[in-house]
């Protein structure tokens, strides 16, 4: 199985979940650089929305 695979199918089993990066970490086995790259091939792919947490919105707020 591919990392790209290892990745879509923890959101086919689990479509409804919120994942966090380091929870996608560890339940795949994978770096986070490889990670993230996949993360963002299959979000720029509309294969995967993200979701910014109000806290992460807010830090965006402040540094404007």
């Amino acid at each position: 199985m591919t990392k790209e695979e290892s990745l879509l199918e923890l959101f086919f089993n689990e479509s409804t979940r919120q994942w966090h990066f380091e929870e996608i970490l560890r339940t795949a086995t994978m770096s986070r650089p490889v990670a993230a790259k996949w993360l963002r091939k299959l979000v720029k792919e509309d294969m995967l929305k993200r979701v910014k947490t109000l806290l992460e919105s807010n830090a965006l707020k402040l540094m404007q």
